[in-house]
């Protein structure tokens, strides 16, 4: 990791920190996914997204010191990144399998210490 990649906002400590929870969102919840590697770096769009060439999911560093928040952003990406390893379509627009995964976690409560 670089200064430079994080433009100085966060620390080593907060991107292992995010990772963590990536790795614990995809061993209970997303059993069919390799591990996605997270980058704290400035996405095109949106405070993170899901990069499928690369399978990874990118957290912007203005909001990455913000743990609820890259939590449920985290869980948002992981369900595009499951949707594109399952059937090849990330669900961009968030349609009805993406809305059928949210459900599911919510049902689950993983929302449940976050909303």
């Amino acid at each position: 990791m670089s200064d430079a990649s994080i433009d100085g906002l966060v620390s080593e400590v907060s991107e292992t920190f995010l990772k963590g929870w990536v790795k614990k969102y995809q061993q209970e919840h997303f059993p069919n996914l390799a591990t996605s590697e997270l980058q704290i770096l400035v996405p095109d769009r949106g405070p993170a997204c899901y990069l499928m060439d690369k399978h990874s999911i990118l957290i912007h560093p203005a909001v990455a010191p913000f743990t609820k928040l890259c939590r449920i952003l985290i869980l948002h990406e992981l369900i595009h990144a499951d949707l594109y390893k399952a059937t090849g379509d990330p669900d961009a627009l968030e349609g009805e399998a993406f809305q059928a995964k949210k459900k599911e976690l919510l049902e689950a409560g993983v929302f449940a210490d976050l909303l």
